[in-house]
């Protein structure tokens, strides 16, 4: 498994890139982890077989395509706002710090909407936000951290669980997005296996399970 991490991590200063520091060793056994930072050099030395992309010098499109997924580290704090841009436009596991979002998205608005509908998954770290979140927003993926004070190894290997169920859940995206763009074709049928794209729709899935399958052997062998 390849895991993009957006956050801010130190010399940047504040409780969010404390979290990120001492979250990332402990997600490095479990996945290829890349970090993304703005416009300064983290400590290799506090983070090893982590890859740093510095986007002031890298876009985000031509760094974020290389994982499998991406886990936006979200709170009302500054220090996170270099990953707006792409949490609007790439969705990906979103954690989310604090006990409300509001001061958050009445001044960068147009989160609520990648946050609360377009994210693959939310992770909330407060119990009160968490209730709150599956009144108001029932049909969001919602999943909770079980640790108030952080046991950053067992958040870890949370935070990993849900990246497999998120993984899962799209599977076979491909032969679904297709058969839904063909329904409309004359004698259509679901299913049809002498349908003219199906050779293509099977070859991309076999593509996909071979690169789950060997994402499942990366991670399984680096827990042993």
């Amino acid at each position: 498994m390849k895991l993009a991490h957006l956050g801010p991590l130190p010399p940047v200063a504040g409780p969010l890139a404390e979290w990120d520091a001492a979250l990332l060793p402990e997600l490095a056994p479990y996945a290829e982890i890349g970090a993304f930072v703005d416009g300064y050099a983290a400590d290799d030395r506090a983070f090893e077989r982590i890859r740093f992309h510095d986007l002031a010098a890298v876009h985000w499109r031509n760094a974020l395509c290389a994982y499998d997924l991406a886990i936006y580290e979200l709170a009302d704090d500054a220090t996170a706002d270099f990953t707006h841009d792409a949490l609007c436009r790439w969705p990906g596991i979103v954690v989310l710090h604090g006990e409300d979002f509001h001061a958050l998205f009445t001044r960068a608005p147009a989160l609520r909407r990648a946050v609360l509908e377009q994210s693959l998954a939310l992770v909330v770290r407060a119990p009160g936000l968490r209730d709150r979140l599956r009144a108001a927003e029932p049909w969001t993926n919602l999943f909770a951290l079980d640790h108030r004070e952080p046991d950053f190894a067992a958040v870890a290997a949370e935070l990993v669980e849900i990246c497999g169920v998120v993984l899962a859940k799209r599977a076979g995206w491909v032969e679904e997005s297709i058969e839904t763009a063909c329904a409309e074709m004359p004698s259509f049928a679901p299913g049809d296996v002498s349908s003219p794209w199906r050779d293509e729709v099977d070859e991309l899935s076999r593509l996909g399970n071979v690169k789950r399958a060997r994402s499942e052997h990366v991670h399984t062998h680096r827990r042993r």
